[in-house]
C-alpha cells in the first residue's frame, strides 16, 4: 500500500500527474483523501479531444488545486513533422540538417510526446518548485518510464502508488467505485492526449474508427499523415531492398 502521508511528509510541494486516462482516473479516486495537500496538474497538448476537454472541466470543478499546462502537439508537427513508429532517420530534424533534399519529414513519436508533454510538464514543476510528483504508472503496461517508485529524477521523487495494479485490477476499482471510463475506451484503450496522433499504431488500434464517426476531420488529417508516413517508409524500404539485392 502507497503511503501518501509520508511521500507528501518528504514532498511539501506535491502535484498528480492526471492525463484523463483509465489509470490516472483509478489515481485520482485513490489519492482522493489527500488532493488537499497535492495539485492536479494536466498538460493540454494543443490538440485535446472535445471530451478530454471537457473531462477536465468537470475535474478542475472538482479537486481543490488544478493547473492546466500548455503544451503545443500543432506546433511542434508544424516544426517537425508528424509523430512516427518507423522512422526514416533522414526525415527526421537532425537528419534534415545534414540532408536536407529529404522531401519528408517526421519525428519519432516517442519524442514528439517529449516535447508536447513531458518537457512543458516537468519545466513547469521544475519552475514552480514542486518535489514531488505522483503518477499513474503500472509494472505491466507496455510503455512506461524505467524508474521505480521513490527514485528522483532531476531532484524530484516521483511516486507511482498504483504500479503493482493490473489493468483488470485498476478497471475493477473503477467500476467498485462507479467511475465510467472515458468514451474512447469502448474503441481503443488509452488515453486521448492528441486526436491527430500518427503514432503507437499498436496501441491505438480502433482510434481512427473512432475519429471517423466521432471527429470525421480530425480522421481526415490523421489519413493524410499516415499516407505521407507510409510514402516516406516505401521510399527508405525501397533503397535497403536495391542494397539487399546487390
Amino acid at each position: 500500500m502507497f503511503d501518501y502521508d509520508a511521500f507528501l511528509r518528504r514532498n511539501d510541494r506535491a502535484a498528480l500527474m492526471f492525463s484523463g486516462g483509465r489509470d490516472s482516473l483509478a489515481l485520482l479516486e485513490h489519492a482522493k483523501d489527500y488532493l488537499g495537500r497535492m495539485t492536479v496538474l494536466w498538460v493540454n497538448s494543443g490538440d485535446a479531444f472535445p471530451e478530454t476537454l471537457e473531462q477536465m472541466r468537470r475535474v478542475r470543478k472538482a479537486v481543490p488545486h488544478f493547473v492546466e499546462v500548455a503544451g503545443d502537439q500543432p506546433g511542434v508537427v508544424r516544426r517537425y513533422g508528424p509523430p512516427s513508429d518507423l522512422v526514416d532517420v533522414w526525415a527526421t530534424p537532425f537528419g534534415k540538417l545534414i540532408e536536407d533534399s529529404n522531401p519528408h519529414s517526421m519525428i519519432p513519436a516517442w519524442e514528439c510526446c517529449n516535447l508536447t508533454l513531458w518537457q512543458p510538464a516537468w519545466t513547469f514543476l521544475r519552475r514552480n518548485g514542486y518535489n514531488g510528483v505522483l503518477r499513474g504508472q503500472r509494472q505491466d503496461e507496455f510503455h512506461k518510464a524505467r524508474i521505480m517508485s521513490g527514485m528522483l529524477q532531476d531532484g524530484i521523487e516521483v511516486g507511482f502508488p498504483i504500479e503493482d495494479w493490473t489493468e483488470a485490477e485498476t478497471l475493477q476499482f473503477l467500476k467498485d467505485r462507479g467511475i465510467e471510463l472515458p468514451t474512447n475506451y469502448d474503441w481503443f484503450h488509452s488515453s486521448a492526449d492528441c486526436m491527430t496522433c500518427t503514432g503507437y499504431l499498436a496501441q491505438n488500434e480502433g482510434k481512427i474508427g473512432y475519429l471517423k464517426e466521432y471527429h470525421p476531420e480530425a480522421a481526415k488529417i490523421v489519413r493524410v499523415r499516415l499516407q505521407q508516413l507510409h510514402a516516406a517508409g516505401n521510399a527508405r524500404m525501397n533503397v535497403l531492398e536495391q542494397r539487399l539485392g546487390e
